[in-house]
């Protein structure tokens, strides 16, 4: 068996610039050991590792982790997002394009 997680898909309400929203989810490694004691198989401990892509403000803990059999583990997701120099810097080009642009067409008409 596979790491199980509690919620396959988590939502953020929307969140403000500044704000920020947390939520959690469970990863459990549900393989248990014999009566004997003896490993079944796929009885293991089992690792996971939670990758953010770039640029992407959310933040996981932990984002590494060994689960042994049996163990469910509580992962914190936190979302704040953030507005990056290069959005401001694209959004102020675009403004000064959309003005010029109004500009010419206000001295053709």
């Amino acid at each position: 068996p596979h790491l199980e997680v509690s919620q396959p898909l988590i939502r953020f309400a929307p969140t403000a610039l500044g704000d920020v929203r947390q939520a959690s989810f469970y990863i459990s490694n549900n393989s248990s050991k014999s009566e004997d004691g003896s490993r079944k198989n796929g009885n293991m401990k089992k690792s996971f590792h939670i990758v953010v892509p770039d640029g992407i403000d959310l933040t996981v803990s932990p984002s590494v982790g060994t689960l042994n059999p049996g163990q469910r583990l509580r992962v914190q997701l936190t979302f704040g997002p953030t507005l990056k120099k290069e959005d401001i810097e694209n959004e102020a080009m675009e403004a000064a394009r959309q003005v010029i642009l109004n500009e010419s067409i206000r001295r053709k008409g």
